[in-house]
């Protein structure tokens, strides 16, 4: 259920597509649910990814699809910047002197600290474009609306702003936290990216801004931080061994090339960029999907999410009742 904060009236049931509410200057758009919802009960942590893996599944044409209009172009990103330059490395920047068949065009660590940056920060606008797509899509599929990848796309552009400008404050707050503090902040910072992890949610699917969808999801996680960090856990597990594949693919083509580069030259790269992109297809829309169940399970045990749904709904229907 897609909800603003400041709306304060409900239009027409929509046929699954997103309308603006119907009154209060900067609302977010209204998502009323075009089917009854489901019943939602509390999962425990593994449940919850056992649901995410198979909403998936049953949508893996939607959620692959949605999932390939991000993650591939911010793959072919970082094959440009490695092949052209050299990965940054503090210790020792001429171990990665070359990449591929291609010398890269600069050692000078500055330079290449400089496109590292750069290159991050494109990669980061770009998948956060992807994640507020996939949000859309989970909040709804899971509980059993319509979506199309164009309406999904749709609704992230309209939360953009506020997703992107969530996602670099929790980055730069991390850092600081670390860096500035001699480390003495980690413990601190690991805490406040842990309780951020559902602002994606909060910002997509109630239509919060930054600093409000990052309260949101500090409110929520309060009382069950550790089971926020026990499924962070196990879906970095996940994705840990879904990532060992391409470094597998790395070793047999290393080990049966002639060439001395440790990719085997440009179809190594090039190869390892492919196998990666079809492997974070499929694992970034778990992932995100995951999120989304335990950001719902939080509100059924915390606020009686299903009952709100069901009292929304009633409102729709008694609004289209009076609508000429």
């Amino acid at each position: 259920m897609i909800d603003g904060e400041d709306a304060r009236a409900v239009s027409r049931p929509p046929t699954g597509q997103f309308e603006p509410a119907a009154s209060g200057p900067g609302a977010a758009p209204v998502l009323l649910p075009a089917l009854p919802p489901p019943r939602l009960v509390p999962r425990t942590v593994s449940a919850v990814i056992d649901e995410g893996v198979r909403a998936v599944r049953r949508d893996i044409g939607l959620f692959t699809a949605a999932a390939a209009l991000t993650v591939v172009p911010s793959h072919v990103l970082s094959l440009l910047f490695s092949t052209l330059f050299t990965p940054f490395n503090p210790l020792d920047p001429a171990t990665y002197a070359r990449v591929g068949d291609h010398a890269a065009i600069t050692t000078d660590g500055t330079v290449t600290f400089v496109f590292t940056v750069v290159t991050a920060l494109c990669t980061l606008a770009i998948t956060t474009l992807g994640t507020g797509a996939l949000v859309t899509i989970a909040g709804l599929r899971t509980l059993g609306q319509p979506c199309t990848v164009g309406t999904a796309y749709a609704h992230a552009r309209r939360r953009y702003g506020s997703l992107l400008a969530a996602s670099l404050l929790s980055s730069i707050a991390g850092v600081a936290l670390t860096v500035f503090t001699a480390f003495l902040g980690t413990p601190f910072a690991i805490f406040l990216y842990v309780g951020w992890q559902l602002a994606p949610q909060a910002i997509v699917l109630e239509g919060r801004r930054t600093g409000g969808g990052l309260a949101r999801s500090l409110a929520l996680v309060r009382g069950m931080w550790w089971r926020m960090a026990g499924l962070l856990i196990l879906v970095g597990i996940l994705r840990l061994f879904a990532a060992a594949v391409p470094g597998g693919l790395g070793v047999l083509i290393s080990g049966f090339t002639s060439s001395k580069d440790l990719l085997g030259g440009s179809v190594g790269t090039l190869a390892l960029a492919v196998v990666a992109s079809l492997i974070d297809v499929v694992m970034a829309p778990i992932a995100v999907t995951i999120s989304t169940l335990f950001f719902t399970d939080l509100r059924l045990r915390k606020e009686g999410f299903d009952i709100d749904l069901l009292l929304q709904r009633g409102a729709a229907e008694r609004a289209a009742l009076v609508t000429p």
